[in-house]
């Protein structure tokens, strides 16, 4: 079996998790962030495959929001500076919760 990873993605099904994500945002002024970064992380495991396996992504946006919010006030305090760590930290937590789908 090959050692590779697939990808199943559609731009319609990009496009509308998008505007979704957007419109929600905006309307609860930024706090839907969180969210939306799951929802986009939880669609590219959906559409992930490896050696014919799907990914799932199973954090949700509580997990991540009081991480988020530490993560966004350091990086308006350190005018931007701290972005160069909080990006890394964001998918680090992203990947640790991510795992192989089981099979059904």
């Amino acid at each position: 079996m090959e050692n590779t990873f697939s990808f199943h993605g559609t731009a319609f099904s990009f496009f509308w998790l998008i505007v979704r994500n957007q419109i929600l945002v905006f309307i609860t002024v930024g706090l839907y962030i969180p969210w939306a970064i799951c929802n986009y992380a939880g669609w590219v495991a959906r559409h992930t495959e490896w050696q014919g396996k799907r990914l799932h992504f199973h954090g949700t946006g509580g997990q991540i929001f009081k991480r988020w919010l530490f993560w966004t006030g350091l990086t308006g305090i350190t005018a931007g500076i701290y972005a160069f760590w909080f990006i890394p930290n964001m998918y680090g937590w992203i990947m640790s919760q991510t795992t192989l789908a089981e099979e059904s």
